[in-house]
């Protein structure tokens, strides 16, 4: 809270002491005690002070209102309002509470839960059975997540819209290259003083009616583009700086990377040099120096709010160095719902079809001789055979008997094994098994070669370490791959060669960061994979993109 002077200082000024009494009393005595103004004391007339918290949550619950209210409508804003105020709710409780009736109040509470706006807890009633009949479910609503929340779709929704713009000019750009010239001719034209006729015509005969329609719409496109970054780029800005100001410490790294992208350049997500000032700007706004959450930018959009996090370290000394920062994780990649069965599956699959059966043994038919009876069919009371090959006969042939080489590989739909590497990705991340490094190319060449079985020793990760990289063995820098090379205990896979009985065979997985990228690539395609491009919405925008990992599939 922020002192004001007393009511009598305010009294000397210009205005009247009655009329500075009224508004002061009026902006203090707050039915709900939520006003922007709180008196302290009752000395002298008391003091005023500005309660800076309460007028940030209310600005930025506002804010949050408007949102609702546009996304999903009027009784929307009204749940949020009841939950925000009375705090978990069962749902019975918020139709009694909100006046709606109960098949209105289930369809907005589950759409808004969907969209990150509220928040579910789960509480069994007896032990801890969390069957669905012995389970309470409630409803809440935090404004700082829901702030959060709310600036970081933003924050993405401004990032489509630059990549659209971008998109729409490199589609273009041999045509406004084409105006770009004859504008240049036109300027030159008219400093010779030619007319206005005879420039018109050299114009009519550079660029066609239907070139100067798609110029037409091309600006059109481009202003509509433009309009709407304007209208999305202040809404972030507003909703940081409420939820810096009341909780720092949960203020995702995308919308601080967004205030400071924006005042730098655009191009700052790809440029090394512009991501080092990003990043000293950043130390500037939040003044302290612990370590950054990277925001990696991903073509596909999650299911959960929240990303999850996990710290960079390096490989330069055998101890665990100081972090250089904080990583965002796909969630729809590293928080899958754990399918164990699926997982099992996999894992039993690439065991068995590596296996193959050697045995032969030859039936009747592949044994020599055997051609002729070995007594007549009648006459000698025996009993009639045709051969002494049969598989009765002692040294005759094996009937379906093993029929070796013979391999148990059976196919396995992608979907699967794309599942079930997420679910082990999923099970190593929460079991901290995960290990991120920047490059493999700080490992000193004056490191001796058994400087990664230290580095396993030292930082406790297990009996045994797998190295997971985007490079072939060969291109790997040389002190790594003598190490590699060197140590039994420590293994060094593509990502093309990654598997979930991989992933499960070794305590302990370290990838670098561009590993990292072409695993979430690879396997947020497969989530996000469609079977024809001429009718899926926006195909043309990532035709691209399908073409550069159809060729690479798990």
């Amino acid at each position: 809270m922020v002192p004001i002077l007393g009511r009598t200082t305010y009294a000397k000024g210009h205005l009247d002491k009655t009329v500075v009494n009224n508004y002061v009393n009026l902006l203090a005595n707050d039915r709900d005690n939520t006003g922007f103004v709180k008196k302290i004391g009752d000395a002298s007339g008391g003091q005023y002070v500005i309660d800076w918290y309460t007028t940030l949550r209310r600005l930025a619950t506002s804010l949050i209102q408007s949102v609702i209210r546009e996304r999903f409508g009027g009784e929307s804003v009204r749940i949020f309002n009841v939950l925000a105020s009375k705090g978990f709710l069962e749902q019975s409780e918020v139709e009694r509470f909100c006046l709606l009736a109960g098949k209105d109040v289930k369809q907005q509470l589950y759409t808004m839960l969907g969209d990150g706006f509220l928040s579910l807890a789960e509480i069994p009633r007896v032990g801890s059975d969390y069957a669905p009949s012995r389970t309470s479910y409630f409803f809440s609503a935090d404004v700082h997540r829901v702030a959060n929340v709310v600036s970081s779709s933003c924050v993405q929704t401004l990032r489509n819209l630059m990549q659209r713009r971008n998109h729409e000019v490199d589609r273009q750009q041999n045509l406004l290259d084409r105006n770009d010239r004859l504008q240049n001719l036109k300027d030159s034209m008219r400093a010779q003083g030619s007319t206005e006729e005879e420039i018109e015509e050299v114009a009519e005969s550079w660029m066609g009616v239907n070139d100067r329609e798609q110029i037409n719409q091309f600006g059109f496109r481009l202003y509509t583009l433009d309009m709407a970054e304007r209208d999305c780029e202040m809404k972030p800005v507003r909703f940081v700086s409420c939820v810096v100001a009341l909780k720092p410490n949960v203020i995702s790294g995308s919308c601080l990377l967004f205030l400071c992208t924006r005042k730098l350049s655009v191009q700052a997500e790809t440029s090394s040099q512009s991501q080092v000032a990003t990043h000293s700007l950043l130390h500037s706004i939040i003044g302290t120096k612990d370590p950054l959450i990277l925001t990696r930018w991903t073509d596909f959009k999650s299911s959960l709010p929240q990303p999850k996090t996990a710290w960079i370290d390096q490989l330069a000394t055998e101890e665990s160095g100081y972090p250089t920062g904080l990583l965002n994780l796909h969630p729809d990649v590293w928080a899958t719902y754990p399918r164990i069965d699926l997982l099992k599956e996999v894992v039993n699959w690439q065991e068995e079809y590596r296996k193959v059966e050697w045995n032969f043994v030859p039936n009747r038919g592949e044994l020599p001789g055997g051609g002729r009876k070995p007594w007549p069919q009648k006459g000698t009371g025996w009993a009639r055979q045709g051969s002494d090959r049969a598989p009765q006969w002692r040294g005759g042939g094996k009937c379906f008997g093993p029929r070796g080489p013979m391999a148990f590989y059976k196919p396995m739909d992608k979907a699967v094994k794309a599942h079930a590497l997420r679910v082990a990705l999923t099970c190593k991340y929460l079991q901290d098994d995960v290990k991120f490094v920047t490059d493999y190319s700080s490992v000193a060449s004056s490191s001796h070669v058994k400087f990664l079985s230290a580095v396993r020793e030292t930082r406790n990760w297990g009996h045994m370490a797998l190295f997971v990289g985007l490079k072939e063995m060969d291109e790997l820098p040389e002190p790594f791959r003598q190490c590699v090379s060197s140590q039994p205990d420590v293994h060094y896979l593509r990502v093309s060669m990654l598997s979930a009985q991989a992933l499960m065979t070794f305590p302990t997985v370290v990838m670098d960061v561009a590993a990292l990228d072409e695993i979430e690539a690879r396997l947020l395609f497969h989530i996000h994979r469609f079977s024809d491009q001429s009718t899926y919405p926006g195909a043309e925008a990532v035709l691209d993109f399908v073409k550069h990992y159809s060729s690479r599939i798990v």
